[in-house]
């Protein structure tokens, strides 16, 4: 009997929590997965889920952790000759519940996938796993002249798989695009187990249908991705930023408009409110004043600074305080976002919604001012507000606070209503509910509104035909 069989034959005499089904399912997985792949602890397990950032704690029989191709089709393998749910998970920074258990099931994480497979600096393609950390990528390339552009805030922790279930943006999509963009191949285990290569590891690939696109984005619904082909750029040579400070959110909207005038593709194009605490050189807080926005704005490449002065002249012009900090300057005011300390702390616990919409750029103002006239609406009953975006992209993270009261198990009425009203004028301005986050369990409900029931059941197909048992992270959207 080996020592995995053994922790499976304790937990169940000891806490008395899996019922005979799944003593067969943890039985069967101890069988193909290798000494230290295999979690069924009862503690364990329920630690490993609370390190997810909104994903809930519902019951799984096991978490599998193979470190390889071939061990994660065993598992699905396993899964659907007994027809057992599948959640697979990267490093957990998702938000949403986009891989929340919603019936008892297996517990996949891809964090033993590591390696990098292949680095082709002729072709300019690098070949990982889907468990690499995003920003590992750029730390291998380094010296070598290139970079892999998507940048999420979460690049320092989320892993790439993740990364390409979610369809991740980042810093700098408003030029380099998301996630998709930078994809060329996927390797990926279906629901049966069988494994199968998307496209090729060239620029051009017209052969058959696109099901690269296709499985980026699916959030765990139609297959699990474990190795991917990215593009590679190379390294910008100069990078050079301006920052706006502005009073209020028409002065934005006007802001916006400006740069969007000027004949430039940035590379950054972020709002954010001016830090609560000073977390910026001392030298700009004269221009700092008592502004409560400030936009981040890069250009890069040879005329990056030629480019960054044209900005700067545009947002000079509508009347807003600017400055052109240095690379690392720029840094100490990015931090704001990808340290999430864009929200005061509170000395009591707090709901939070957040709403992860995305409206074309010519209505992003208007979108702005409804969200900033929800917050004034409803400061009076105790209401908190923040904000951030991609404005460049249109795709706006407003968070909307309210004091949590012991009694309480739910958010209050008025911060659900807050969100309902926000993502339906979302989709009134011809925009999406969500931008960057995904659909999980959290959007559920508002996806039809944007699809509509055509477009839906033809996704709902695409399910079937890949997952027809549907174990693969059932009880979401699909």
């Amino acid at each position: 009997m080996t020592n995995i069989q053994e922790q499976v034959i304790q937990a169940v005499e000891t806490a008395d929590l899996l019922t005979l089904d799944s003593k067969r399912v943890v039985d069967r997985l101890a069988e193909i997965l290798p000494e230290g792949q295999l979690v069924v602890d009862p503690a364990r397990i329920d630690a490993i889920q609370r390190r997810s950032r909104q994903d809930g704690v519902g019951e799984i029989y096991a978490v599998a952790l193979p470190d390889s191709v071939e061990g994660v089709s065993a598992v699905l393998r396993l899964a659907s000759s007994l027809g057992v749910p599948v959640y697979t998970r990267g490093e957990g920074s998702g938000i949403g519940g986009l891989s929340a258990p919603s019936q008892p099931g297996i517990l996949l994480l891809t964090a033993n996938l590591k390696h990098i497979v292949d680095f082709d600096a002729v072709s300019r393609t690098i070949t990982v796993q889907a468990g690499v950390v995003t920003a590992d990528i750029n730390r291998y390339l380094e010296g070598s002249g290139l970079f892999y552009a998507p940048d999420p805030a979460s690049a320092g922790f989320s892993s790439i798989g993740g990364n390409i279930a979610t369809n991740a943006g980042g810093f700098h999509c408003v030029k380099y695009g998301t996630t998709r963009q930078s994809l060329l191949s996927l390797k990926v285990v279906l629901a049966d187990g069988s494994v199968i290569d998307t496209g090729r590891g060239v620029a051009k690939n017209v052969a058959g249908l696109d099901l690269t696109s296709l499985f980026t984005g699916s959030e765990g619904l139609l297959g699990i991705v474990v190795e991917a082909t990215l593009k590679l750029l190379p390294k910008p040579i100069s990078t050079s930023a301006a920052i706006a400070f502005l009073d209020d959110l028409s002065e934005v909207g006007e802001a916006v408009d400006a740069v969007q005038g000027v004949a430039v593709q940035v590379s950054t194009f972020d709002l954010m409110g001016v830090p609560y605490i000073q977390t910026y050189p001392d030298a700009y807080i004269p221009a700092v004043g008592d502004a409560q926005w400030m936009l981040v704005v890069e250009t890069d490449g040879l005329a990056s600074a030629q480019e960054r002065d044209l900005v700067f002249e545009a947002l000079r012009g509508t009347g807003a305080s600017v400055i052109a900090p240095s690379e690392d300057e720029v840094a100490s005011f990015l931090e704001l976002r990808t340290s999430g300390r864009a929200i005061p702390p509170s000395d009591h616990p707090r709901w939070l919604v957040e709403v992860d919409a995305a409206v074309p750029l010519s209505v992003a103002a208007r979108y702005l001012r409804d969200i900033e006239s929800e917050a004034v609406n409803h400061q009076s009953q105790g209401v908190g507000f923040s904000l951030a975006a991609h404005i460049g992209d249109g795709n706006v993270h407003a968070v909307f606070l309210a004091r949590r009261r012991e009694e309480e198990s739910e958010p209050p009425a008025v911060l659900s209503e807050i969100r309902h009203r926000l993502l339906i004028r979302a989709l009134e301005l011809g925009g999406t509910i969500t931008g960057e986050h995904g659909i999980g369990l959290g959007l559920k409900d508002y996806l039809p509104l944007q699809l509509g029931a055509r477009n839906l059941e033809l996704q709902r197909a695409i399910k079937h035909a890949l997952d027809p048992q549907g174990i693969l992270n059932p009880g979401k959207w699909l």
